[in-house]
């Protein structure tokens, strides 16, 4: 067995809601993995298969195909607990070198699944029992009692529909009527903003019928001379419409403010007059929601980043998209070729997606974290290079003239390979070893001795910054501050020193929300990162970005504007008022660029579209208008938005902030997370798995307290859930799966509590009164309604449970699994207080 694969041990959680294993095993895998290969592995026909199945209840197979494609972190987290290695390897088609590179490089997959492999037995075909028979009747009657949407989409099918716009309205004074007289006219000569004008003229057609294909008015498009490339002004007369722009993006951020303007209105109606917009900040990059993490240049782009999803990032403001890369593998890589193969085909796949997203306002950033470690026999040939020493590599040394020829160098080569590349940001100290000096070694490096981390990270930054601009001047690069930190070697004045070393023409980028107090149930805390119900601006920052400005620097912001680890499985927490404030708060700081996300946090939400209203600013209005984008997009409700939008922002500001219980609190899984009759023995893994570790999930919160925290929120969220009952759907919908994520956390704190104490304790009454049997009963009915209804609307909305760097965290099939857990459970529990009452 390959060594770089967590080690097997550790007794596996078998689901006891089903009867076998094998049953487990085809339930879970129903929707992701064709019968054929199921009935393969298991050693069975695909009649024994189908025949499990349908007294499972389960339904016919749709495409599973896909799975492999795009969701195979979820067929390995699925399996972890049911499948031995070589099991796994085949359900997957993969070598055992594919499945440690998967667990290596996708954004710590090892470290999520919590570095150990369960020991698993072969599953295998069985003939069932008469008893386990009877049983299996009860899983059928419990999974056809569950509502199949009539509406249903396939998982992954994010952008499948278009929404259609009110046109309820009619012209009013000052405004003209767009009709089949009208026309777009493109006097830029560019390509990229033809397609624009073609897909502006599509939409009018589609929402209003409009042909948009006349002689007589025509909508100019065209370039004014020394503007920034989204600068525009839109003047719109009686006869005709003209749109000037510094360049491609303002031309298309134009011809989507006329949109705006038109859905607002509630038809083709556009008032008359000068608009002329600035943009406040010029960079505005996310991570693409379903994007490949760590093999995205090795597909075409349109398969996780479809045009689709990129027309949806250009509507809500968006004009930049970030993936990462490793110079090695879209650079030929000098000393050692072999570990490059297949560099000219990502190089093409990058060209091509850079391409395409500029007919889109988009630019595309790559995360650069480098120089990267070494196998220590590579350095047998290249002993010169050698840095410091982790396990079984070392860095490639910064003091090594040849390791700076070769970074900046392969920086160059890149940019000049893939023209029109927006730029990169990079992280310099880091939990991947880069530099000498990124992160604690086992054998430090002879040559940088003397060097402080400050100045290797000031050095890295430098040498990429230097190549890139080489061949392009205009490409941007950010140098994120992450981990310019006292436990990575940062003495004081040393962040400072590290940003006045960096060239001019590099920007520093720096988190929003670092070393913010909080206070939740009484208990404080500073905040570390991914933060969104914690307010206001880091003080480390505003100290940065003045060190930034002081020494001639353009400065950046990285916010999570969808959600963070507080809850990762909802596209986005609709708290309105939150995100206008901190855009507030960064405008007053004039912040230039901004990061939108991680890899996650990155659906093309309302939450976007509403604060990009902050990111122009038209006709020196300096207040962004944000009550006009509510009412854009939510018509005659957009006050009762506001209202309830408003009590959700009140609730989040009581979640139980803690940098433990984002990263293993069971709120990520919500309603997937199963219970367990038992304590499993099992320590809650990093955003993945949540098991029972009450002890894990708490962080510094008493367990009473975490407990009071999570209801809290629920109880209040729930009120402003309340006031969007017959509203507009997909923000009702998104809002209970949020609140599902809180409520749910406060059940399963609940179970926990309870459950240990029933059974040190037995049958003794709980703190209201009633048994502990009664209440945990009650905990699990509550809960199985709850997930039915979040599986409901996941029918509809497959964006619900995804997330970029875990896949589907749950999937339809893991809430069916759920509702069985829980009735399982009641009948146990049932049976239990029966058998007491005896």
């Amino acid at each position: 067995m390959n060594t770089n694969l967590p080690k097997v041990k550790k007794t596996p959680l078998l689901p006891e809601h089903f009867p076998t294993v094998m049953q487990a095993f085809i339930f879970r895998n129903w929707e992701m993995v064709n019968k054929e290969k199921l009935a393969r592995m298991l050693g069975t026909s695909v009649e024994n298969v189908e025949q499990e199945a349908r007294r499972m209840g389960l339904g016919e197979q749709g495409n599973t195909d896909i799975w492999m494609e795009k969701g195979y972190i979820t067929i390995i987290r699925s399996n972890w607990h049911l499948l031995p290695y070589e099991q796994l390897l085949q359900l997957l088609d993969w070598t055992e070198e594919q499945l440690a590179f998967v667990l290596k490089e996708e954004d710590f997959l090892d470290i999520k699944l919590g570095e150990l492999k369960p020991e698993c037995e072969p599953v295998c075909y069985q003939v069932l029992t008469e008893a386990q028979l009877e049983e299996t009747e009860r899983i059928r009657a419990v999974v056809q009692s569950i509502e199949v949407a009539k509406e249903a989409r396939a998982p992954f099918d994010f952008w499948g529909t278009e929404e259609a716009w009110d046109v309820s309205g009619s012209p009013k004074e000052g405004q003209i009527t767009l009709d089949a007289a009208w026309y777009v006219k493109n006097e830029t000569g560019d390509k990229a903003v033809e397609e624009m004008g073609k897909r502006f003229a599509g939409t009018l057609e589609r929402q209003y019928g409009i042909p948009v294909s006349g002689k007589s008015r025509p909508i100019l498009l065209c370039y004014t001379q020394g503007r920034k490339e989204e600068y525009h002004v839109i003047e719109i007369e009686e006869q005709q419409i003209c749109i000037m722009a510094g360049g491609s993006g303002g031309i298309l951020r134009g011809l989507y403010r006329l949109e705006d303007m038109m859905r607002k209105a509630g038809g083709p109606y556009l008032t008359k007059g000068r608009y002329e917009r600035t943009p406040r900040f010029d960079t505005r990059y996310i991570y693409s929601f379903c994007a490949l993490y760590g093999n995205a240049l090795d597909v075409d782009s349109s398969t996780w980043c479809p045009d689709s999803l990129l027309e949806n990032y250009a509507r809500v403001g968006v004009n930049g998209i970030w993936l990462q890369a490793v110079l090695y593998r879209v650079t030929e890589f000098p000393f050692a070729p072999e570990i490059s193969e297949g560099w000219e085909q990502r190089q093409d796949y990058l060209r091509k997606f850079v391409e395409r997203a500029r007919t889109y306002g988009i630019k595309i950033y790559l995360y650069i974290n480098e120089p990267r470690t070494m196998p220590l026999a590579f350095f047998e040939r290249y002993p010169e290079m050698k840095g410091a020493v982790a396990g079984e590599y070392a860095c490639m040394c910064l003091s090594s003239q040849r390791v700076r020829d070769y970074l900046g160098g392969a920086m160059e080569n890149l940019c000049r390979a893939v023209p029109g590349l927006g730029g990169f940001f990079t992280i310099t100290m880091s939990e991947n070893l880069t530099h000498c000096k990124s992160r604690e070694v086992d054998s430090p490096c002879p040559h940088c001795a003397e060097m402080k981390p400050w100045e290797l990270a000031a050095l890295a930054n430098r040498v990429i910054a230097d190549g890139a601009h080489r061949a392009d001047p205009g490409v941007k690069v950010f140098a994120w501050d992450w981990a310019w930190t006292a436990d990575r070697g940062f003495e004081e004045g040393d962040a400072r020193r590290g940003i006045e070393a960096l060239p001019r023409d590099v920007a520093v980028l720096c988190k929003r929300e670092s070393e913010i107090p909080y206070v939740r149930g009484g208990i404080t805390g500073r905040v570390q990162d991914y933060a969104m119900s914690v307010e206001g601006l880091s003080p480390v920052s505003l100290d940065n970005w003045k060190a930034a400005r002081d020494s001639g620097h353009e400065v950046a912001a990285k916010v999570q504007v969808n959600n963070t680890w507080e809850c990762s499985t909802t596209p986005y927490l609709p708290v309105f008022g939150i995100l206008e404030n901190m855009m507030d708060c960064l405008i007053q700081q004039e912040i230039r660029h901004l990061m939108l996300s991680w890899t996650l946090g990155g659906y093309p939400s309302p939450n976007i579209r509403l604060i990009s209203e902050a990111f122009f600013e038209e006709n020196g209005r300096k207040q962004p208008d944000y009550d006009g984008c509510l009412r854009t997009l939510y018509g005659a409700w957009a006050d009762r938005v506001r209202q309830a939008t408003a009590i959700f922002g009140e609730a989040f500001r009581e979640f139980p902030f803690a940098l433990d219980v984002l990263y293993n609190g069971p709120q990520n899984g919500g309603v997937s997370n199963l219970f367990y009759a038992h304590p499993t023995g099992y320590q809650a893994t990093m955003t993945c798995y949540a098991y029972d570790d009450l002890e894990g999930w708490r962080a510094n919160y008493p367990a009473d307290i975490l407990e009071a925290q999570f209801g809290e929120v629920a109880r209040k969220w729930s009120q402003g859930l309340a006031l969007l009952e017959g509203g507009p759907s997909e923000l009702a919908d998104i809002s209970l799966v949020s609140y599902s994520l809180f409520q749910s956390s406060y059940h399963q704190v609940r179970f926990v509590k309870l459950r240990d104490a029933y059974l040190q304790t037995g049958e003794s009454a709980g703190e209201s009164g009633v048994s502990l049997l009664e209440e945990l009963i009650a905990i699990l009915q509550s809960e199985c309604r709850l997930t039915r209804q979040v599986h409901e609307i996941m029918q509809r909305r497959p964006e619900v449970g995804f997330e970029a760097a875990n896949h589907y965290y749950y999937s339809c099939q893991m809430l069916l699994e759920k509702i069985v857990n829980c009735e399982s459970l009641i009948r146990y529990y049932s049976a239990e207080k029966s058998r007491r009452e005896k």
